[in-house]
């Protein structure tokens, strides 16, 4: 580290009982709530789009804080652990005049326009929109959340402001400045506030977000400031989605921005560590997510971040690509249990659109949600939705009617499988896979997964990731426990299992036979522990095109 990069260390390593008072005030203690889980299930939500349907049906006066006790109670009881809301910040006019625009013009244009919206990631001040309620209501919502056992997750989108952000003004170091000239030859890059030129927010792929200022990480103050600016959204809530985070990566920064990083462009430390020890120092417990592309998730876990957001995992089930999917978890733990995992988001399309048919659907939401880490559910997603919700609007497109096969697969996902204790704590390992006796290659399409825990409870996962029919082995790991069973039950069985106490390895010896009862749709079946194990090679399996399987194991 160079000398002005331990001198800003040491500013921030100061500055942390600073943060930690100027946060206490505010600081909502979260002592009330259960540790999270291991691999814990997030709801996220569009707060701008919640609150105009409640206004819509309870009057202008409405706040964020009008969410029913009916809902809250849904969320809690459907097994989520926190809820994510999207857009709670105040917006930028700019943002909103620019919105009120490209609604366009002919029939509908003013139900548009009075619908448009400032892009949530046009942020002016990280304090709660005035129109949701402000802080104080946001304070309440959470404690009624947390009430039920749910934590509150927000956005912190660290990259830029909006342009019209009062730094434009005020503190036009902090943001990276061009010239006329760079104005003249990029004028989709950069704008004019007054005498001073700014760059607008963007990857280094792709040009400047409109609506957005650049903030310059290589200013030293401009550290301390988002670092108070974290500080406060650590006081107010119980996690982060960070937008984008690894933007902020040196390397990145650098091939970004480059020459326009200025003078103080020697300081090359990550922003991230001496951050995340900020909120940390204030909230032990906090939970930060990082958005990432281009491979980065070891950098920011490295950094500190809990979680990271998988999009390979996403792009590779969305393709159907099951060697892609196979080489991918097979990344060493602890990294897949920091992964967040996810189907829908709000910069995807919708899954029920992507994936129209219901049985690549089921096969992708079984892989995705029974792999360790986050699991990440977007609204809309589990009634089946298919129109992708605009980021520049507050209501919805149109009403869409509810897809009853996809009600269904999430109603059996969350109700009888996520809920399980081996998927919330328990531990993961992939199995073997190998061919059928006829050698048929097909065997490569099986993707298969084991969860268990130290109080019996086990559950294999098979599935055929392909369109064509797949046959082959699996073979589970032998470290794997199970409860013991006093015969075979009954296929009415209930759901509901009574504790298991004990837990067992399974033998190759005396016959031991294993039952495997299928939770989504609740057949029973009869192996060898030592089939399980590999002998002949292991347990066959002869599966139609995506054809998914979700075994609950246990010893006779």
């Amino acid at each position: 580290m160079n000398e002005k990069g331990k001198r800003i260390s040491r500013m921030l390593g100061a500055s942390v009982a600073f943060l930690c008072l100027l946060a206490h005030s505010s600081y909502v203690s979260s002592s009330a709530l259960l540790p999270l889980v291991k691999n814990p299930a997030v709801y996220s939500l569009d707060a701008r789009i919640m609150v105009s349907e409640l206004k819509l049906r309870l009057g202008n006066q409405a706040t964020i804080n009008e969410m029913a006790d009916e809902d809250l109670d849904d969320y809690a009881e459907a097994g989520f652990d926190a809820l994510c809301l999207m857009g709670v910040w105040q917006p930028s006019k700019f943002s909103l005049q620019k919105s009120m625009k490209g609604s366009g013009g002919g029939e509908g244009a003013a139900t548009a326009a009075a619908g448009a919206a400032s892009s949530p990631y046009a942020i002016v001040d990280y304090s709660v929109n005035n129109e949701f309620g402000g802080n104080l209501a946001l304070a309440k919502l959470r404690s009624r959340l947390h009430e039920r056992g749910l934590r509150l997750f927000l956005d912190f989108v660290p990259n830029h402001m909006a342009v019209d952000h009062p730094w434009t003004i005020t503190r036009p170091e902090l943001l990276i400045q061009g010239k006329a000239e760079d104005l003249e030859r990029e004028p989709q890059n950069f704008f004019r506030v007054g005498s001073n030129v700014f760059a607008h927010g963007r990857d280094p792929y792709f040009d400047g977000w409109e609506d957005t200022v650049q903030l310059n990480y290589a200013n030293p103050d401009l550290r301390a400031e988002m670092c108070t600016i974290l500080t406060k959204i650590v006081s107010i809530c119980d996690g982060v989605r960070c937008d984008m985070a690894m933007l902020l990566c040196p390397d990145i920064l650098e091939q970004t921005w480059g020459k326009h990083l200025g003078s103080v462009g020697a300081f090359k430390e990550p922003f991230w560590p001496d951050a995340i020890k900020v909120a940390r120092a204030i909230h032990e417990d906090f939970i930060l997510m990082g958005e990432v592309y281009w491979g980065r998730d070891l950098d920011l876990q490295q950094f500190g971040f809990d979680f990271t957001f998988d999009k390979n995992l996403y792009d590779k089930c969305i393709e159907g690509n099951a060697l892609a999917v196979r080489q991918h978890l097979g990344t060493p733990l602890p990294s897949q249990d920091r992964m967040v995992r996810y189907l829908e988001n709000h910069e995807e399309k919708r899954i029920a659109q992507v994936v129209q048919e219901i049985d690549k659907h089921t096969a992708c939401a079984v892989l995705t949600y029974t792999l360790p880490g986050m699991r990440f559910f977007h609204d809309g997603q589990l009634q089946g939705r298919k129109i992708q919700i605009d980021l520049t609007s507050q209501l919805r497109e149109r009403e869409e009617r509810r897809d009853s096969s996809v009600c269904s697969l999430y109603a059996k996902l969350l109700g009888h499988i996520l809920v399980r204790p081996e998927l919330r704590e328990g531990r993961w390992a992939q199995c073997k896979t190998g061919p059928a006796m006829d050698g048929n290659p097909s065997w490569q399409n099986i993707i298969a997964h084991c969860a268990w825990d130290t109080q019996g409870n086990c559950m294999l996962v098979v599935i055929n990731f392909s369109g064509e029919y797949a046959s082959g082995h699996v073979v589970v790991p032998d470290s794997i426990t199970c409860s013991k069973r006093c015969g075979i039950l009954p296929s009415s069985m209930n759901f509901a299992d009574p504790p298991r106490p004990r837990a067992f390895k399974l033998d190759t010896k005396d016959g031991q036979m294993v039952v495997l009862r299928d939770i989504l749709f609740d057949d029973l079946y009869e192996r060898e522990s030592a089939v399980l194990l590999g002998k002949h090679g292991g347990v066959w399996f002869s599966l139609k095109p995506w054809q998914a399987h979700v075994f609950e194991l246990s010893i006779l």
